[in-house]
């Protein structure tokens, strides 16, 4: 990706394909077209002229009468371009919707079908999870890869069961050998082969190391038992429209600590259903930890809170 930035003709540009479903969002190119100056420049794919990034920067020169516009190229290739957009509307500027970020990211399990479940969720801002549901979906209809590049380069299979069980009967034969010459001949991690090792030790099965915290059922995955959700721990529509009001701020939205801002906040736009969800998937055992850590962030936020308005009334007073 060039860092060179350049002035390209608006008229040149290719302005679809976004990852937005409903298109470009009007009242955010209002507010985009009365910032003067200061705006990051738009990333266009060489090749072809698509804009990768900046759909509404674009909108709103053209809306101002801007014959040019602040650009910077990358060279890669088609099929990455897509892929890029969706990272880009992630992490800066308008946020993408939940709708948004899913479509996305069956499109990219489609295209990317090697990719770990992490390391699409790392792109599409979503959770692991989501992904590996998502792609049930996609692979009901397509065959699935044995394999995933995880975020790290390495490539991994997807289920590891046989490489357990070749560590279980390389550690009957050779009970002397060390855990990485084990994990070399199984193919698996050392930390695996250490979990094999201490599973026989118990008289259980190695395959069943892995405990499934999902099941699949017709309409993709269920989640098991779990504690009951309480209605009130959801947050309120109005909590929604103030953070959607919020990320459309160029105030906000436009600076990085502003950015890291509405993520942390983002959670308060979740649906109601979204959140019966999560916490259906915590298990009883967890329950206490979780609360904790909730409460623990609430009191963080409430300090927030008390010191945005100590920091109000004093430049007011």
């Amino acid at each position: 990706m060039s860092s060179t930035v350049v002035n390209v003709a608006i008229n040149q540009l290719v302005l679809n394909d976004s990852p937005r479903l409903q298109g470009e969002d009007v009242a955010h190119i209002q507010v985009i077209a009365e910032v003067e100056d200061g705006l990051p420049p738009i990333l266009v794919h060489r090749e072809t002229m698509q804009v990768i990034d900046g759909m509404h920067r674009v909108r709103a020169a053209i809306s101002k009468g801007q014959t040019v516009i602040a650009a910077r190229f990358f060279d890669g290739d088609e099929k990455e371009v897509f892929l890029l957009a969706v990272k880009a509307n992630v992490e800066h500027g308008l946020p993408l919707s939940l709708t948004d970020r899913k479509a996305a990211a069956m499109r990219i399990i489609g295209s990317h079908a090697h990719w770990s479940d992490r390391a699409i969720a790392e792109a599409t801002g979503l959770s692991a999870r989501t992904i590996a549901s998502l792609r049930l979906r996609v692979t009901t209809q397509s065959p699935q890869s044995h394999a995933r590049f995880g975020q790290d380069g390495r490539v991994r299979p997807v289920s590891n069961i046989e490489g357990r069980r070749r560590a279980a009967k390389l550690i009957a034969e050779r009970p002397d050998a060390s855990l990485r010459e084990v994990a070399r001949d199984a193919g698996v991690s050392p930390n695996t082969v250490r979990r094999v090792r201490e599973q026989l030790l118990r008289g259980e099965d190695p395959a069943a190391l892995r405990l499934k915290v999902v099941k699949e059922t017709g309409d993709g995955l269920s989640t098991l038992p779990s504690a009951p959700v309480e209605a009130s721990v959801v947050p309120t529509p109005q909590s929604s429209v103030n953070w959607h009001t919020l990320s459309k701020d160029p105030a906000i939205c436009l600076s990085e600590a502003g950015r890291f801002l509405l993520r942390s906040l983002s959670l308060t736009a979740l649906p109601p259903q979204d959140w019966e969800r999560i916490l259906k998937t915590v298990p009883s055992h967890c329950t206490g930890t979780v609360s904790a850590l909730a409460l623990e962030c609430s009191r963080l936020w409430e300090q927030v809170a008390r010191n945005l308005e100590e920091s109000e009334k004093s430049q007011s007073g």
